[in-house]
């Protein structure tokens, strides 16, 4: 058989300069396809060397393809100049009895969305949009949030193609009622706009379409599972006899979803009182016996001496005589704690905090050995070392809230928690400052430990998130019932039930003191999830999948009939359309929501908690960018389930929210000062001041000062700390003044009279200090807040 021409028409501007439209001949040297998406589909094209070699016109406009009879051509647009070979093969339809080895071009052409994944253009630089807020949610409520629809509007325009505006449809969840908050953050400043769009559609079943005559893209929402499929006349009355098929998904009646391998995390606290729980006790580690010890255990190993919770020895102080050893045994007192082993009662089942089988702290991937470490903290009442053997109480009285120190190591499987090692582990008493004679062992309400770890109570449906379903279907539609108690045991234990691993299902739960229940946190969000991957898996037994092949050249655009046509092709050789029904990932079910939920409301737990990761790390925070050229819908047979899909810009904290505790001392990864534990505040009494430059009058100072603190009878008494060891003060009231004009105060000195001036905080005021902060050369300052000059002098003589 002949080869079938086509007409390309190409424009462009003639060499002569004139602006025109070149029609010639080619022959096809691929499929011509269309398809849902925009990855693009290339077309090669076999064209005379003297027909090509007569043209000189612009690359960058577009080339048309037009085929088919005179009363019904079809004209496929939007296709690019990409690269030109010589041929080595190829029957030009002249001379349909020679085979040509030499004189033809092989034509590479390629769609406008093509190029844009060579990085032509398309980039979006609107900077972050849709911040998160304190709940780890989304803040809808910010001026920077941008709905489902104006995000991909706003990647449509970058894009910079000809489109339609997308479909307010997107803001809704397939209930056609809910409101769907749009993905986020978002790190926009500087992304390609096609994979953004993309990975936006995918997220909630739509996706992109290239028009055939290549005039603009237009956003259609994809056929669901579940739904009836409907074709239009255009492919009915044309088709010739086809099959459609579907897949039965289910064995049986029940769907089982679990966290798969992610076990349960637990947040929860210990503290030093064992009245009601597993309690803490004090524990030192053993460089001879490799192990940690309590003060029973040291005591049986080396005597009554040395042990972890020593107060006689600590206060003796750091060297007693006893040289580097002596200091090295003084500091290992009050250093550490450990979760008490409550394996008292011989059936498990009753132990409330057993540390060999359940201090498996939440911890960062990867092969770390016994030794794996994540940052927890502390909450209560420790000492600052003031050097010369001195003590200062912090927070200073006793009464005080209670501060938070971060910067605990958790040790796993040895349940041992090492405690920031710049502060001091006892009281001064009495307070608020004294030396190591005076120290006092912690009480037992005054240190508290906060951590999270991997429940692991021998239990299934405790250790593990759990839900599972009975499954109907009515008139094409499915509902799901939600089994509980013995129903959920004996559908987890049923051999025919679908089993649905999801390990981004974390279960989030709180532990009282003393119980040996959780409460769930996210129970709720686990649950619509679950429920969502469920009617996927049952929807997917009503999808109707097809090859349909048309009489004749028929413009059937891909995502057509509710975006069921994945492809349409046209076969030239056979005078043929063949049209491809969902073969393209069907979005399952209800996925609307479960990209939000799945990876960040999950994932929140308890503000200022931050767990890196556990047995499901990889999916904990969301790191990198949008699906990359092979994922999403349409592309290579890459889903748009949450597991299967890369995530957008920004890392979350993985667990965030809960109360508000008073945060401040040591700062994880930080080096403290000795003589200063992180930005402080403290009272201090001015005791003098210099100009910082005595050559300028810009009435800014300098102030020397010498701390100070109230006691309960509301007295003021000096503290050890002063400028001459810890830097100077300068007031921040003072930061921009000039020596002229409105000064900080809010006065204008030009208009002071006689010897009236701007003076510095004089008559030993007593001001609040923030700090220290530390220069380039290593030295420390404070700066004053809250204060402001006085305005002092004499009136001018008159005579």
């Amino acid at each position: 058989m002949a080869p079938i021409t086509l007409t390309c028409t190409l424009s462009g501007t003639l060499s002569d300069g004139s602006a025109s439209a070149m029609v010639i001949a080619c022959v096809p040297q691929s499929t011509i396809r269309r398809s849902i998406g925009l990855y693009g589909d290339d077309l090669v094209v076999t064209v005379k060397a003297a027909d090509w070699a007569a043209l000189d016109w612009d690359v960058t406009k577009p080339i048309s393809i037009v085929f088919g009879d005179a009363a019904g051509p079809i004209t496929l647009g939007g296709y690019y100049f990409n690269r030109v070979s010589a041929g080595m093969f190829g029957i030009l339809p002249e001379d349909v009895t020679q085979t040509i080895a030499l004189g033809t071009i092989i034509v590479f052409l390629e769609t406008q969305p093509r190029k844009l994944r060579e990085a032509r253009g398309g980039l979006l630089t609107i900077g972050t949009v849709n911040r998160l807020g304190e709940d780890g949610l989304v803040d809808t409520a910010h001026a920077d949030y941008m709905t489902w629809q104006e995000l991909v509007d706003a990647a449509l325009d970058a894009t910079g193609l000809a489109h339609d505006a997308c479909p307010s449809s997107i803001n809704t969840a397939i209930d056609g009622t809910t409101t769907l908050d749009a993905p986020g953050p978002l790190d926009w400043g500087n992304a390609r706009a096609i994979s953004e769009l993309e990975a936006l559609l995918a997220q909630v079943g739509y996706a992109a379409v290239f028009a055939n005559d290549g005039s603009k893209i237009s956003v259609v929402r994809l056929f669901r599972s579940g739904e009836i499929l409907s074709l239009p006349t255009l492919i009915t009355d044309a088709a010739d006899t086809y099959y459609t098929d579907v897949s039965a998904s289910l064995r049986g009646s029940t769907i089982v979803v679990t966290s798969g391998t992610t076990r349960a995390t637990i947040v929860t606290h210990r503290s030093l009182d064992d009245t009601d729980e597993p309690a803490l006790e004090w524990v030192a580690f053993d460089e001879v016996t490799g192990s940690w010890m309590n003060e029973a255990e040291w005591t049986a190993e080396y005597g009554a001496t040395n042990h972890p919770a020593n107060i006689t020895r600590f206060q003796a102080g750091p060297d007693d005589g006893g040289g580097p050893e002596s200091t090295r045994a003084w500091a290992r007192l009050f250093s550490a704690l450990r979760l008490v082993d409550d394996t008292s009662d011989p059936d498990p089942a009753n132990h409330k905090l057993d540390r060999t089988r359940r201090s498996r702290f939440v911890v960062p991937t990867g092969d770390l050995g016994d030794l794996r470490r994540i940052t927890g903290y502390a909450v209560g009442f420790a000492c600052r070392d003031e050097g010369a053997s001195m003590l200062v109480n912090w927070p200073l009285s006793d009464v005080d809230d209670a501060i938070r120190f971060d910067g605990v190591q958790m040790i796993s499987g040895e349940g041992v928690f090492v405690l920031p090692q710049d502060m001091k582990w006892v009281r001064m008493n009495p307070g608020p400052q004294g030396t190591y004679s005076e120290a006092r062992v912690l009480a037992a309400g005054e240190l508290e430990i906060h951590f999270a770890h991997e429940a692991d109570t021998g239990v299934f449906t405790q250790d593990y998130f759990v839900a599972a379903f009975l499954v109907g279907v009515t008139a094409g539609v499915v509902s799901l019932t939600a089994l509980t108690g013995t129903d959920l045991d004996d559908a987890v234990a049923d051999p025919m039930s679908v089993k649905i691993d999801a390990p981004f299902l974390r279960l989030i739960s709180t532990q009282s003191p003393g119980d040996t229940t959780t409460t769930p946190l996210n129970a709720s969000a686990l649950n619509t999830v679950a429920t969502q991957l469920a009617l996927a898996k049952a929807g997917a037994a009503l999808v109707t999948t097809a090859v349909i092949p048309l009489r004749g050249f028929i413009n059937v655009e891909p995502g057509a009939a509710s975006g069921a046509v994945s492809s349409v092709e046209w076969r030239l050789t056979e005078g043929r359309t063949i049209v491809q029904v969902n073969s393209h990932e069907v979005p399952q079910a209800s996925y609307d929501r479960a990209e939000r939920q799945a990876r960040r409301s999950i994932t929140a737990g308890l503000r200022r908690y931050s767990v890196p990761g556990s047995s499901a790390g990889l999916t904990d925070t969301r790191a990198g960018s949008t699906p990359g050229e092979l994922a999403g819908v349409g592309g290579a047979g890459r889903g748009t389930a949450p597991e299967a899909a890369s995530g957008t810009r920004g890392r979350d904290r993985a667990l965030r929210g809960g109360e508000a505790i008073k945060s401040q001392g040591v700062r994880p990864g930080e080096t403290a000062p000795a003589k200063g534990a992180g930005l402080q505040f403290i009272w201090a009494k001015i005791t003098d001041s210099a100009l910082i430059d005595e050559e300028v009058e810009n009435n800014r100072f300098t102030y020397e000062w010498a701390e100070v603190y109230v006691d309960d009878d509301f007295d003021w008494n000096l503290g050890t700390r002063t400028s001459d060891d810890y830097g100077v003060a300068i007031a921040a009231v003072e930061a921009f003044n000039t020596g002229s004009g409105v000064e900080g105060n809010g006065v204008n000195v030009d208009n002071l009279v006689g010897t009236y001036d701007l003076q510095p905080l004089r008559g030993n005021p007593v001001v609040l200090l923030v700090g220290p902060y530390t220069k380039s050369d290593g030295s420390n300052f404070w700066v004053i807040a809250g204060a402001t000059n006085a305005i002092d002098g004499a009136c001018p003589v008159v005579l």
